[in-house]
């Protein structure tokens, strides 16, 4: 069987620095429409028997209007779908609820365990889980091959910028599967020869140093247990740089940077070789840190959204508005 996965597409409207419209929908739906067809024609272009979503296809449990529009613009392949039901999707610690279930009625949608055998394979799908051990689900080898798809903590990788206390203990993995893929943690690596995150498959924040990391769909052949990572031609890709880096800033689709500088160099700054990418600049004055939104993209106030948002859920008053002064100025 050939299998392509993908994971963490975290569908939503915005993300916290990509906020601007595009053509249609926002910029960051039309991004991940491109990013989700390019894998299932990537599916088809391949012969894949099926493709696997590793958890979090959407970012949160409820979706609004434009969300539930924009899932019409997919062109799914005709190829059989299972999805994991990843932590953002569900409010829910059983999992019964998930906003998943908008997926197409055909899908198949894993909310705990799942199991599938082949004439070559044993594979099982683990859903998003807390508390648990790899050895409570009762995996162990056999004489075809194990696999396990997951969207799970590891205890002891790398999370974002801390190292992670829970999940998965990676000796166990290792002595109940052939192979491990897992979604959910965005820094894709291989972990160990048979222990793997695949990472999402479009970056979302500066958390996720495109230096490091890439975003990825992955093709898999359970009969020679080989694997290839394809990237996503359509992700964005987040870089942190300091001014002397700007002449070296990658030109392709979907660069996003954040530019430290100082006011000096922020005169000399020639915004013309910025040209069609999206930047934030973080100017340092008398060492204290402001942070200044210059996007050719998009132009944001975040004082100006949380007040906003803080307006929206308490009403406006005099109250309110006093407390907000006082934050904010």
């Amino acid at each position: 069987m050939k299998i392509l996965l993908y994971t963490d597409v975290h569908w939503s409207m915005n993300s916290s620095i990509i906020q601007s419209r595009g053509i249609k929908y926002s910029t960051r739906l039309e991004n991940l429409i491109k990013s989700v067809n390019w894998a299932e024609h990537l599916a088809e272009e391949y012969g894949c028997d099926k493709i696997v979503c590793l958890g979090d296809f959407f970012d949160k449990p409820t979706l609004n209007a434009e969300e539930i529009t924009a899932l019409k613009e997919i062109e799914w392949a005709n190829i059989s779908h299972t999805f994991l039901i990843g932590n953002h999707e569900t409010d829910t610690q059983d999992l019964q609820y998930a906003s998943c279930h908008a997926l197409p009625d055909d899908f198949e949608i894993v909310d705990g365990v799942a199991q599938i055998s082949t004439f070559d394979s044993n594979i099982y799908f683990i859903s998003y889980t807390q508390d648990k051990s790899i050895k409570d689900f009762g995996i162990s080898k056999s004489d075809k091959n194990t696999i396990i798809f997951s969207h799970n903590d590891i205890a002891g990788i790398q999370y974002g910028a801390t190292i992670s206390k829970v999940g998965f203990n990676i000796n166990e993995i290792e002595e109940s599967c052939d192979l491990f893929i897992n979604g959910h943690i965005h820094n894709g690596d291989a972990i160990t020869k048979k222990v793997i995150n695949l990472g999402n498959l479009s970056g979302q924040n500066f958390s996720e140093n495109a230096f490091n990391y890439k975003h990825h769909a992955m093709i898999l052949d359970t009969i020679t247990m080989k694997w290839t990572l394809y990237e996503n031609p359509f992700a964005f890709n987040f870089l942190k740089i300091t001014f002397k880096d700007i002449p070296n800033i990658p030109k392709k689709y979907g660069t996003v940077v954040s530019i430290e500088l100082n006011e000096d160099e922020l005169k000399m700054l020639d915004k013309k070789i910025l040209n069609g990418i999206i930047y934030k600049l973080n100017i340092k004055s008398n060492c204290v840190a402001t942070n200044v939104d210059e996007a050719l993209q998009f132009k944001v106030d975040h004082l100006e959204k949380f007040k906003e948002c803080v307006y929206e859920k308490l009403g406006i008053n005099d109250l309110v508005t006093e407390e907000l002064n006082y934050i904010c100025n």
